[in-house]
Formats: structure tokens, C-alpha cells, sequence
């Protein structure tokens, strides 16, 4: 599910999200640069890289395999279900990634929206269990939605002064169905995005686009409404409800994240120009049951093993056909391969 509407501004892009699921856990992350990093996951060794950028993530199902998140340089990506992805024909000898480890990478390796897209022919990405399609901003003005349509890649990019809007299917097919009023109102994914697209049209240059962003959320926001019907996710049906488990908004100039649990109003606010990356050895973490209130600020404690699989176990319990037990602790135990170069000041 999800969606996700931005206001492109050379000084105050400000991008929203919300993540619908069936749970609501998870944790925020800081993570250090220079960690020496690999693919292991899923195909085993054949990338390496070294971050050069530290990052916040939104996290479910493993350090490392984020939601979202926003790095030092303000490049901030988040992920939405896609409904009609069709994924490239890869060549197994290429490099590739999950559809969750790509967006850490992203994250350690790009400043902006021009390197994200300039990577995708040199690294790519396979979904293994949900299609997703992406959405990118970044500090200078300029976003991207990143999709799978027939087989190929599709970059679609936003400019200061647009608008941007996604919900659950490509943009082609969005666009396609726009004239047939009776097939929008059947379908939950093109009515947010429609509602989505004329709330957006009422914005006034000028005004405040966080609150403007937040107001327009509320409204396409899931109170544990059913599962749409597909047959893809007959598993996820017997786990619960979708429903908006959180918001989150990035304002790439600023480098902020301001996020909202949506369940129980606990949240926090980041700047991520208030931390010395270069100085930062190890992980930070906060579990979002120990989110603050009140605009309290973020308690992060260095991360541990046990925080990462009490996340990961509770994330993937339901899926243990899918999952198996060695790969679920593989996960568990994968952010602890990755430590900071001895060479991290080169």
C-alpha cells in the first residue's frame, strides 16, 4: 500500500510518505560511513562497497534492509507497493541487490537524484517477496519516482515547482485509467491518488508545505481497512489488517526527518546536520515502542544484535513458509559483517 505526495523547492522540498502494513514495529537507525559492505544477501558475495555517506533508516525487517531514510548529503528515499510491476530479465553474474538492501545503498553511496539514476544501469534490483517502486528527492530540488513497467525501468522526474504523487500502481497506468471515474472508485490505489493529485492542485506558493503535506496524508490515510483483493498477498491476509503505520516527511535542504507513529502519536524530529558522521563509529538505534513523546528528543543508544532480532523475528514470524528460520537469523546477524574501515579517514 502507501502514498506519497512531494512539493518540489530548490530551498524546502519537503517529501511525504505514508507506510500502510499490517505492523507497525520496527526501529530507526543511524549509520556510521564508512562501513565496508557486501550483497550477501539474497545471491551472496558479488558487490562490495564502502558507504561514503551516514544515514538514518526506517527499519522492519533488518538493519540494513530499510523502509526509507534520509542521508547526510539530504537524499532521501522511501519505498511504496507497486501493484503492476514487472521487474527486468536480470542476468544472474550482474550485480543485484533486494529491493530493500538497494535503498541502503543508495543511501551510503549517492548525493542526489541525477547519481541514484546513473546507477541503475551498474547495479540492479530484484524484488524476492512484495514489487515496490520508489520515491527519491533530494537537497537541490529534483526528485524521481523509480517503477517497473513491462519488463523495463521507468524514471519519471520532478523539477522545483512540481508536484509529486504516488500510490500503489505505476504512473502510466494511473494516467491510463484517469477518464473512468467507475474504475477510480473501485480501486483504493487510484483513488488516493487522484485525492491526492486534486489536493495538491489547491497548494498556494508560499504556504507551509510540511503542514500542507501532513493535512493531505490524513486524508488518504488507512484505519485498518481490509486487504484489497489479490491473490499475491493471501498470506499477509491471515496476519491482520492494513492500516497507516506511519508518516514520515524528509526536507532534503533542511536534512530533517520528522517522523509520526501513527498508532499511538509518538514520533521524533532529526537533523541530521546535528551529527558529525565523520566522528560516528557505530550504529545508533530506537525502537519505535520507545519513541518519544511530546516532541521529546530521539533517545538513540548504540545498536545491538538483540534489538535487531527482536525486529526481525516479529517482522517475519508470519512469512515462515517464505522465510526459513537460517535465513531469518542470517538477517539477524548481517549488519554485524559490516564494520568501519581502518582507512575511513582516506
Amino acid at each position: 500500500m502507501c502514498s506519497a505526495l512531494g512539493l518540489m523547492a530548490t530551498e524546502n522540498t519537503v517529501l511525504g510518505v505514508n507506510y500502510d502494513f499490517q505492523f507497525d514495529h520496527g526501529m530507526v537507525v543511524l549509520n556510521p560511513r564508512y562501513l565496508n559492505k557486501c550483497d550477501k544477501l539474497p545471491l551472496g558475495e558479488r558487490l562490495y562497497w564502502k558507504s561514503l555517506y551516514g544515514s538514518v533508516t526506517l527499519v522492519q525487517f533488518g538493519c540494513e534492509l530499510p523502509s526509507g531514510g534520509m542521508n547526510e548529503r539530504g537524499l532521501s528515499i522511501h519505498l511504496l507497493e507497486q501493484r503492476d510491476a514487472v521487474y527486468p530479465p536480470l542476468d544472474q553474474s550482474e550485480s543485484i541487490l533486494s529491493e530493500l538492501q538497494w535503498i541502503q545503498y543508495q543511501l551510503d553511496m549517492s548525493q542526489n537524484v541525477e547519481e541514484v539514476v546513473a546507477s541503475l544501469d551498474r547495479v540492479k534490483l530484484q524484488s524476492h517477496f512484495i514489487s515496490l517502486h520508489y520515491v527519491v528527492a533530494d537537497s537541490v530540488g529534483h526528485a524521481a519516482v523509480i517503477e517497473f513497467v513491462g519488463g523495463r525501468i521507468e524514471v519519471t522526474r520532478y523539477d522545483t515547482g512540481q508536484t509529486l504523487v504516488l500510490t500503489n500502481h505505476s504512473l502510466a497506468k494511473c494516467k491510463l485509467n484517469q477518464s473512468e471515474p467507475s474504475k477510480i472508485a473501485e480501486n483504493p490505489s487510484w483513488s488516493r491518488f487522484f485525492q491526492l493529485q486534486e489536493i495538491s492542485a489547491s497548494y498556494l506558493v508560499g504556504g507551509d508545505p510540511e503542514s500542507f503535506i501532513l493535512n493531505a496524508l490524513n486524508e488518504v490515510a488507512i484505519a485498518g481497512k481490509p486487504l484489497e483483493g489479490d491473490s499475491k498477498f493471501n498470506a499477509l491476509r491471515r496476519i491482520g489488517r492494513f492500516r497507516t503505520c506511519w508518516q514520515v516527511l524528509f526536507s532534503p535542504a533542511k536534512k530533517t526527518i520528522k517522523f509520526n507513529h501513527f498508532a499511538n502519536g509518538r514520533g521524533f524530529e532529526i537533523s541530521l546536520a546535528d551529527w558529525d558522521f565523520s566522528s560516528v563509529q557505530n550504529r545508533m538505534s530506537c525502537e519505535f515502542n520507545s519513541l518519544p513523546s511530546g516532541g521529546e528528543r530521539l533517545n538513540l543508544s548504540f545498536y545491538t544484535q538483540d534489538e535487531n532480532r527482536r525486529i526481525v523475528e516479529t517482522s517475519y514470524r508470519p512469512y515462515r513458509r517464505y522465510f526459513p528460520a537460517h535465513f531469518v537469523e542470517d538477517i539477524v546477524r548481517f549488519p554485524d559483517e559490516f564494520v568501519v574501515s581502518e582507512m575511513s579517514q582516506s
